[in-house]
């Protein structure tokens, strides 16, 4: 019986069937056990950051302790429930008008005037209605001319029949420009026709009051309702709002803001990397310094940084914050030949770090990667790597691409 049992078919079978029933379950425990977006640990002790959706089915990161791959047009689609640029087009009514004498981004911005305590409204009706109760937030800019002249600032969401709507009422703000991040679940409501419900929403509206004897201007820009907010979990920041997901023709990307002296974001899975290769891609969209930061600490700034110097330039730089000089290094500079950095178009930045050894290379199409500049620099061996930007602009990111050497 014993020799029947362990013949070598049946020893084959029996070990076939040992290798299929253990890859099952590693299987079931690396896909259906390992917490969403948390950093587990392979086998082999090696860190491994996976993202799972909601069937718990592995979509775009993942990948041993060796690749990380970020792509938000691809696992961000939704992420976006409406983009205004707040530009003649787009179809808002009630008392608001195209100021183009101030604006955040684009050529205008939305103004809104109240005179002597008057109320005043403005408002957007949307084709379908929004399912506002799996919107996180809305973002947006606002500047106020007088806040001494405001006597009430407040966002609405309501059907057509705008006498029951949720509000919110926005205070503590400056006079130029603001960027706002409100949660949702942060609105009151007014009215209890239980017919209306953040499900049904179909109009967005701003109302502003002056104080008597005054007149009070706001102007609105750059409107993001984000359906998302789970990006931010692959991020380690000093403040989240410089994050949002924004929608272009259609593709959905990582938008960041310069809302500090050194906007820095590293990727929250890699919190220490050594020999790698690094990538992203960027849109600038505003005349202002971006690009990759490698080998680096977003707290306090040390690292290098692999800047384009914006839209409407075609140059580039290579700095870095020196712990050791405690001040700011200049490294290299160039310029692109027979290139402009547009806003309507990507461009791919990577960085090759072997110990000492680093080369810069830039990519106009993603595929084809031209070397800009190789140095050597001991003082930074290893770090977060991310994305910075700066001199209060924005800029689109994504296609972030890491893999260990």
């Amino acid at each position: 019986m014993f020799g029947k049992l362990f013949s070598s078919k049946n020893f084959i079978l029996l070990i076939g069937g040992i290798l299929i029933g253990g890859l099952v379950v590693g299987i079931y425990f690396f896909i259906v056990k390992t917490e969403d977006g948390k950093k587990n640990k392979n086998v082999n002790g090696e860190e491994v950051f996976t993202e799972l959706n909601k069937k718990n089915i592995l979509t775009s990161i993942l990948f041993g302790g060796n690749k990380v791959q970020i792509d938000y047009s691809k696992s961000r689609k939704n992420g976006v429930a409406a983009r205004f640029f707040m530009e003649p087009g787009e179809n808002w009514q009630g008392s608001g008008f195209w100021d183009r004498g101030t604006n955040y981004e684009g050529a205008t911005s939305l103004g809104i005037i109240s005179r002597a305590h008057d109320t005043s409204l403005a408002f957007y009706d949307f084709n379908d209605k929004i399912d506002f109760a799996k919107v996180k937030f809305i973002d947006f800019y606002l500047k106020i001319s007088d806040l001494s002249a405001l006597e009430n600032f407040q966002i609405r969401l309501s059907g057509k029949n705008a006498d029951d709507f949720y509000y919110y009422d926005v205070t503590n703000t400056q006079k130029e420009w603001n960027f706002l991040r409100i949660p949702v679940e942060q609105f009151s409501r007014q009215g209890d026709n239980s017919a209306f419900n953040l499900s049904a929403v179909s109009r967005l509206g701003f109302k502003i009051i002056s104080r008597p004897n005054n007149v009070a201007l706001v102007n609105i820009d750059q409107l993001i309702i984000e359906n998302d907010s789970s990006f931010l979990n692959d991020w380690n920041t000093v403040k989240s709002e410089q994050l949002s997901l924004d929608k272009r023709n259609d593709q959905t990307h990582l938008m960041l803001r310069s809302l500090t002296a050194n906007d820095i974001v590293t990727l929250s899975s890699l919190p220490g990397v050594k020999d790698f290769t690094y990538s992203l891609k960027l849109s600038p969209q505003t005349v202002s310094r971006m690009g990759l930061f490698f080998r680096g600490d977003f707290k306090t700034g040390a690292g290098y940084y692999f800047l384009l110097d914006g839209k409407d330039t075609n140059s580039w730089q290579l700095k870095k914050m020196s712990q050791e000089k405690a001040n700011w290094i200049d490294i290299a500079k160039g310029e692109i030949a027979n290139n402009t950095f547009k806003n309507d178009k990507f461009y791919w930045l990577k960085v090759d770090a072997n110990k000492d050894d680093i080369t810069l290379f830039l990519s106009l199409d993603g595929k084809k990667y031209e070397p800009l500049y190789n140095f050597k620099d001991d003082e930074y061996l290893k770090g977060g790597i991310g994305a910075v930007i700066w001199d209060k602009g924005y800029g689109l990111f994504d296609e972030f691409n890491y893999e260990s050497k």
